[in-house]
């Protein structure tokens, strides 16, 4: 993921992200955009506990989203 944003035009600096998932790929895009200075950044999982895990790991957060 790292090299494809590096070759994109996407500025991560500064920007608000959604991730959908919470495994082992989220993860690693979580750590991506916490390392290169995203604002904010999302977590949104099927199962709420493994979200609010990686949003506290990360020092992100998960959205309050009703009946997702």
């Amino acid at each position: 993921m790292s090299a494809a944003l590096e070759r994109s035009s996407v500025e991560v600096a500064g920007a608000r992200a959604l991730v959908v998932g919470a495994g082992a790929m989220a993860s690693l895009a979580v750590a991506h955009l916490s390392r290169h200075g995203a604002a904010s950044i999302a977590v949104l999982n099927r199962t709420s506990a493994r979200a609010e895990r990686l949003a506290d790991e990360f020092r992100t957060y998960v959205p309050d989203l009703p009946g997702f």
